[in-house]
């Protein structure tokens, strides 16, 4: 099911450490993968960065949701970053 989503946006799911999601991207399939995430938990992250605008502007923002607390928060950063890192610019040709 993430793979014709990851095939419409190669940005999901990838960043540059393995097994990390990207949260302002993730599908609630990929989110709740994550530790102590499950289904419902991974659509009220989805529905929170909705009400957001379309994104969280930090992790920490994600203790927001309704049963993520400090110690859930701990253990999910370490799996999580807020953006895909990067890609390298091509310098301007002066």
């Amino acid at each position: 099911a993430g793979s014709a989503l990851a095939a419409a946006h190669p940005c999901v799911g990838s960043s540059s450490k393995p097994g990390v999601v990207v949260l302002n991207l993730a599908a609630p399939d990929e989110l709740a993968r994550l530790p102590g995430i499950g289904p419902k938990r991974a659509e009220a992250i989805v529905a929170l960065r909705e009400r957001l605008g379309g994104r969280f502007r930090r992790l920490q923002d994600l203790m927001r949701v309704r049963g993520i607390g400090h110690r859930s928060f701990k253990k999910l950063a370490p799996h999580l970053v807020l953006d895909p890192a990067p890609t390298e610019p091509k310098p301007e040709p002066r």
